[in-house]
């Protein structure tokens, strides 16, 4: 159970640690991997108020997720 934006952002913060080191491993299966891609779309969109981050941003990139809006 989350107990405000610090915890959120460290799951967050595990997470794409989590994806960054699956694309270092196999990138192909992670860009286009359906699930992976959306993890990353719903994170970036979240994100998005706080800025993003640049391993975040550069992965959706990598994926060929542009930014949106």
């Amino acid at each position: 159970m989350c107990h405000g934006r610090g915890e959120h952002r460290k799951y967050r913060d595990k997470g794409l640690a989590a994806l960054l080191h699956a694309e270092w491993l196999a990138p192909q299966k992670v860009r286009n991997n359906p699930f992976a891609r959306e993890a990353v779309s719903s994170t970036l969109n979240l994100a998005q108020r706080e800025a993003g981050g640049s391993d975040l941003r550069g992965l959706a990139w990598r994926m060929g997720m542009g930014p949106t809006g």
